[in-house]
């Protein structure tokens, strides 16, 4: 599926889907919807902004990092669109000794030719992936709903796993929910200091009648991206866009050595040297397989 956004929907993702995105941030998260064929505005893909707590020469900052998840339903119309998905199996919890679920686990199928195969068997466990609040305990849906939130992490590890040239590097909202977690900083170990000498209050300087004290800041407010920006992004989007990708990617993935790979290349050379996405696709497809 091709995915094409104009200048009005650029700007409602921006606002909607992607608030706290810079330009180029912004521009990475149109290239990987439409890489992927999933529509931010239909919920298929997020942006999302993380705090996380970093020690820079001893000192704890916090500092905001873009990642881009899919839903669960996201894994599903890739894997489906691959033309090979089998199925997958009914989930099988386990419990621990007091009734509480410890682990779920997903088996997935695809198929080659008539054949239908187990492509990857998954095990997700419960204290791996559930949101916690500030007390340990789980919180949201993970304390509503444990078994259903543990079968989407399990089924999103097993569909990753059985088709990584759809979704390497993919990863779910239910998997991140662990990742909301604020990372504590370390203690600072206490130290005993002298008490300060005593040391006489300096004597203020006289303010003049004009002289009212320093003036406080006023925050800038972030600049609205102006209607030119918005055109040369959606320009440069269109630029990395690989032409009815689902059909690329079902020729790739049929591929299963170098040579069949090359021999594609080649018959199709007049359109993927048409395309520079495409054939940055080709090359990194050909440096993978063996």
């Amino acid at each position: 599926m091709e995915l094409s956004f104009n200048t009005e929907q650029i700007n409602l993702i921006k606002q909607q889907v992607a608030p706290e995105a810079t330009d180029n941030e912004l521009k990475l998260f149109l290239y990987a919807a439409q890489r992927y064929g999933l529509d931010p505005l239909r919920r298929q893909i997020f942006c999302i902004h993380r705090s996380a707590n970093q020690n820079i020469n001893g000192q704890w900052v916090t500092a905001k990092k873009m990642t881009i998840q899919t839903s669960i339903d996201g894994f599903r119309i890739l894997a489906e669109r691959s033309g090979e998905y089998g199925g997958q199996d009914k989930p099988k919890f386990f419990y621990d000794k007091d009734g509480n679920v410890e682990s779920a686990e997903v088996t997935v199928y695809r198929f080659r030719g008539d054949l239908r195969y187990q492509a990857a068997v998954v095990e997700a466990y419960f204290n791996e992936y559930q949101q916690t609040g500030k007390d340990g305990k789980a919180q949201g849906l993970w304390a509503k709903m444990p078994r259903t939130m543990l079968a989407k992490c399990a089924e999103a590890l097993a569909l990753r796993k059985a088709f990584p040239q759809q979704l390497s590097g993919l990863y779910t909202e239910d998997e991140m929910a662990q990742a909301d977690k604020a990372e504590q900083p370390a203690p600072a170990v206490q130290q005993v200091k002298e008490a300060p000498k005593q040391v006489a209050a300096p004597i203020p300087a006289p303010v003049l009648p004009a002289d009212r004290g320093p003036k406080k800041a006023i925050p800038k407010e972030k600049p609205k991206m102006s209607q030119a920006d918005l055109e040369k992004i959606e320009q440069e989007v269109a630029a990395s866009v690989i032409p009815d990708s689902g059909k690329w990617f079902a020729r790739i993935e049929k591929c299963k050595t170098r040579q069949e790979l090359i021999a594609l290349s080649m018959q199709y050379e007049t359109e993927i040297k048409a395309s520079p996405a495409l054939m940055n696709l080709f090359k990194d497809s050909i440096k993978d397989l063996k």
